[in-house]
């Protein structure tokens, strides 16, 4: 069920644990959590938080441009100073970081992950 990437050029690494998707990019410090339902995205250079847990979505911005749309059960993060996205919709949570292009995509039971500065592409299509 664990897809486990590290690629620790830019630092990114991905843990997909069952319905679980960690991703830890250090290079630009783009960390997602997605624990069940819950999505936890912590970027610590232009220090976005957001802590999507069951239907609450909250969001600590200390650096720039984090804006977190939650509706229903869908979380959506756009972080663009390092460009940190996250959409979390039903359980399906996407991540986009442009700045080292770690980029996470959980549809389903499906966990993708492209980071593309030092080219870590995961791709988890059955569980």
């Amino acid at each position: 069920m664990q897809a486990h990437v590290f690629n620790d050029g830019m630092q990114a690494r991905v843990f997909n644990d069952g319905m679980q998707i960690h991703v830890f990019n250090d290079g630009m410090q783009a960390h997602v959590f997605n624990d069940g339902m819950q999505a936890h995205v912590f970027n610590e250079c232009m220090q976005a938080h957001v802590f999507n847990d069951g239907m609450q979505a909250h969001v600590f911005n200390d650096g720039m441009q984090a804006h977190v749309f939650n509706d229903g059960m869908q979380a959506h993060v756009f972080n663009d100073g390092m460009q940190a996205h996250v959409f979390n919709d039903g359980m399906q949570a996407h991540v986009f970081n442009d700045g080292m292009q770690a980029h996470v995509f959980n549809d389903g039971m499906q966990a993708h992950v492209f980071n593309d500065g030092m080219q870590a592409h995961v791709f988890n299509d059955g569980m």
